[in-house]
């Protein structure tokens, strides 16, 4: 896994990372994120705007209310999830913990 300087970057400002945190949370996002195929409704249509949007993302996860954009294993960004989408969010992550 590899993350990029402007990924670092952006989760430093948009998740108020300090640096020694950001490895920890991108590894935590890439093995326990919410994958689009968990997702239904809504949050499945937000994961495939996503992936129209960002041409370069093979691999969208999200993990405690932010969008890690990777390329294969490269983090290439990272976004804040819009409010509209956290109940959805904590539904697809509530299913997945039942089955």
């Amino acid at each position: 896994m590899t993350i990029t300087h402007h990924a670092k970057d952006r989760i430093r400002e948009r998740g108020g990372l300090p640096k020694k945190a950001v490895e920890r949370s991108v590894l935590r996002a890439l093995q326990k994120g919410l994958r689009p195929e968990e997702s239904t409704g809504n949050l499945r249509w937000y994961f495939d705007h996503l992936r129209r949007f960002e041409r370069n993302a093979s691999n969208i996860r999200i993990h405690g209310n932010y969008v890690y954009i990777f390329e294969m294993q490269t983090l290439i960004t990272v976004y804040a999830l819009p409010d509209e989408y956290k109940a959805d969010m904590q539904q697809a992550l509530d299913r997945r913990t039942r089955t």
